[in-house]
């Protein structure tokens, strides 16, 4: 695997959220990788394990993953995205039913790139847009 940061991020969001290789989570991540931003709280997500229970839960609930990158930039071993992505609701969770609704989220993802691998991310997420699509909080 390569150490461009940007080269890296664009593969982990085509592998992993648009195709679902999930393999690819132990081959990209470091085994001891701290993410902040993924769940509504404010601890990180930790681990490869820890991202995978965090993936399995949000697909679950949502399916049809479609992701577009609308831009992408990097300085040195850190690289930023800024996404669109367009999910069906499928499954109960968020305290409703599914819907079927499809929704479309944005946000953003930073990563940092050591040895070829992802040692760190940050994101951020249009979680209300998302819990008022599927009537989870009222609009």
């Amino acid at each position: 695997m390569s150490d461009n940061a940007a080269e890296i991020l664009r593969s982990w969001f085509q592998l992993v959220w648009v195709e679902g290789k999930t393999d690819y989570i132990a081959t990209m991540l470091a085994p001891d990788i701290t993410i902040q931003g993924l769940e509504g709280g404010t601890e990180p997500v930790r681990g490869r394990e820890g991202f995978r229970d965090f993936y399995d839960r949000l697909h679950a609930v949502f399916s049809d993953f479609r992701f577009a990158l609308d831009s992408v930039i990097a300085d040195g071993p850190v690289a930023a995205a800024r996404w669109t992505a367009c999910v069906c609701h499928t499954g109960d969770g968020a305290g409703v039913p599914a819907t079927g609704k499809e929704l479309v989220i944005s946000g953003m993802t930073f990563i940092e790139v050591a040895d070829g691998k992802i040692v760190a991310g940050w994101n951020a997420w249009d979680r209300l847009t998302m819990l008022r699509g599927i009537g989870a909080i009222p609009a």
